[in-house]
């Protein structure tokens, strides 16, 4: 008497395994396009404060901290291949959370332009003239300037 062995168990295993495989890549790859070209959408726009001297793993992990990015690693890696990683600024940027990586980069190679006060001292200008110069410019107090 024959017992009710199933033919082809291995077959039908190894096809699951390859279709299981198929869709983690399709989903992956999903996942990355998303997140390299943006999602296309209207975001919300957030700003980003990136401090001086600050590398791609610390901007990578700010603007996963903003929602700006999923992944710091693949953005990290994004610059690595682009060779883009030397161009980006400090300072404040106005971001959208759709952006794709190349905005991204743009928007963050963009010298952030800097409140700026020019003064002008004139050759052997006295510490309290140089101090009232000071103080008429907003920057600080004299008495803060002389301590």
């Amino acid at each position: 008497m024959k017992h009710g062995k199933k033919r082809g168990g291995a077959a039908r295993i190894i096809v699951g395994v390859a279709v299981l495989i198929l869709a983690v890549v399709v989903l992956a790859t999903v996942f990355l396009l998303k997140e390299i070209k943006g999602s296309g959408e209207a975001g919300e726009t957030v700003v980003v404060s990136i401090e001086p001297g600050s590398g791609p793993a610390t901007i990578a992990n700010s603007l996963k901290e903003a929602g700006v990015i999923e992944s710091p690693m693949l953005f990290r890696q994004y610059l690595k291949f682009t060779g883009q990683a030397g161009g980006l600024q400090y300072g404040e940027f106005t971001l959208d959370t759709s952006m794709g990586y190349e905005e991204i980069v743009q928007a963050l190679s963009q010298y952030a332009q800097a409140d700026t006060v020019t003064l002008t001292f004139p050759e052997g200008s006295t510490a309290l003239a140089i101090a009232a110069k000071m103080e008429e410019a907003g920057l600080c107090t004299a008495d803060e300037f002389l301590e």
